[in-house]
């Protein structure tokens, strides 16, 4: 699914770099694992289990591109209770898929203007801002900067 060298997606941690394939025996059975690193913490994952985490290919240019023009074609109501919204935009998170991402960070982003965001929800759209930038960055060849200004004008019309 992924080789060793591979940058690849996963919901909790954003963009990693799969540094090897393991064998590991686990009560006599052995299990392969992705092996990642992440501020110092190890990070493995059973090859046969990459899609109930979430793990995925990075996203690629063209797909960006597509993704990003049409995000404010199918804007949803946005729920006004902060703990159902948050927990409906932790799922979408946890699935891990661009478009799902996107449209976590510009609801919250609406939200936040609207009626302000309290800090769960802030720390939430601050990572997953950060997780998309990241992506964009690696999938464009650009610098954080310029992935930033892409995304941000795509999701509401500014640069910022």
């Amino acid at each position: 699914m992924f080789n060793e060298g591979e940058k690849i997606f996963h919901p909790l941690y954003g963009v990693l770099l799969v540094e090897a394939l393991e064998e590991v025996e686990i009560c006599g059975e052995t299990t392969n694992f992705f092996v990642m690193h992440t501020k110092g913490a190890k990070i493995m994952v059973p090859t046969k289990g990459c899609k109930k985490v979430g793990l995925r290919s990075l996203t690629k240019s063209r797909a960006i591109d597509k993704v990003l023009s049409s995000i404010n074609d199918d804007s949803e109501v946005v729920e006004e209770d902060w703990s159902v919204r948050f927990k409906l935009n932790e799922e979408k998170v946890r699935g891990g898929a661009f478009t799902d991402l996107t449209e976590v960070v510009r609801d919250m982003y609406w939200v936040e203007k609207e009626v302000g965001l309290n800090k769960k929800e802030k720390e939430l759209y601050n990572q997953v801002h950060h997780f998309l930038v990241d992506e964009v960055s690696i999938a464009k060849q650009l610098s954080k900067a310029s992935a930033t200004k892409i995304l941000n004008k795509a999701l509401w019309g500014k640069g910022k």
